[in-house]
């Protein structure tokens, strides 16, 4: 659910700052230091348009952010290019709840139904 809406989010940065498509991945970092997601589009840019990774990924970040602040507690970008994203607490509350009731439900319901 998250993983898609960054990869929205990015492709649509990435369109208003007219740097074509590209095909997006995001990652879980090992390292909580370097956000809950990340992705290292930028350097993959940076490789097309032969541009600075750092600057590609200065210029999506706040673009992004701007798309909707609310789903992020901040957005930091990291040599060589990458940027790494922290999830709003609540926002990541709320979808992991969601997810441990619809768990539950269906464990319930398949119990129910036995």
């Amino acid at each position: 659910m998250i993983r898609e809406e960054l990869k929205n989010l990015i492709g649509r940065a990435i369109s208003a700052a007219n740097l074509g498509s590209h095909e997006i991945q995001i990652e879980r970092p090992e390292d909580k230091a370097h956000g809950d997601y990340s992705t290292s589009v930028a350097l993959k840019l940076a490789k097309m348009f032969k541009m600075a990774p750092m600057k590609i990924a200065e210029n999506l970040q706040p673009r992004i952010f701007r798309l909707k602040p609310d789903l992020f507690d901040k957005i930091e970008i990291a040599e060589p290019g990458f940027i790494n994203f922290f999830i709003s607490y609540l926002l990541s509350l709320i979808s992991n709840t969601f997810f441990l009731a619809l768990i539950f439900f269906l464990c319930y319901n398949r119990q129910v139904h036995r």
